[in-house]
């Protein structure tokens, strides 16, 4: 039994050094900020709310299986983005921590560029409004799209 075991290992492991253009997978960290100031009406509220600074980071694993110039990418991604947002000349700053997992499908272009899009499920883990947890208040479960280019360096 335990040779027959050794014997699947080794396989395994040939088969992905032999192949290994096909699957790779690795770490996934990005940041964004944005600084753009965005106006909301409100139906509650009589002033209009004032979204600035929003940023994100995000931080995981992905594996990508190749066949041919096309592509597959599960990912598992911690994302933070946090906001704020102003009313009436009061500021309140938002935080939100998801857990999100995009269902990527590609193309790739002469093995260094790549285009791509997906649907990406969210699990909302906490949400803070001016340092207080609003969780209760917010989806917890979210399903969207994205969309992207990327270069392999």
């Amino acid at each position: 039994m335990k040779k027959i075991v050794i014997l699947h290992l080794y396989i395994v492991f040939s088969f992905g050094i032999a192949h290994a253009n096909i699957f790779s997978m690795g770490p996934r960290v990005g940041l964004n900020f944005s600084p753009d100031k965005v106006n909301l009406a409100h139906e509650k509220k009589p002033a209009p709310l004032q979204l600035d600074d929003h940023w994100s980071c995000h931080v995981g694993v992905f594996a990508r299986l190749k066949l041919f110039a096309f592509y597959a990418q599960p990912e598992i991604l911690l994302t933070i983005s946090g906001a704020q947002v102003s009313q009436n000349n009061q500021i309140i700053q938002l935080n939100f921590t998801q857990l999100s997992i995009p269902a990527i499908a590609g193309l790739s272009f002469f093995g260094v560029a790549r285009a791509q899009i997906g649907p990406i499920f969210s699990l909302l883990l906490k949400a803070k409004e001016g340092g207080k947890d609003v969780t209760e208040h917010y989806s917890s479960i979210t399903v969207g799209w994205q969309g992207g280019l990327g270069f392999d360096l």
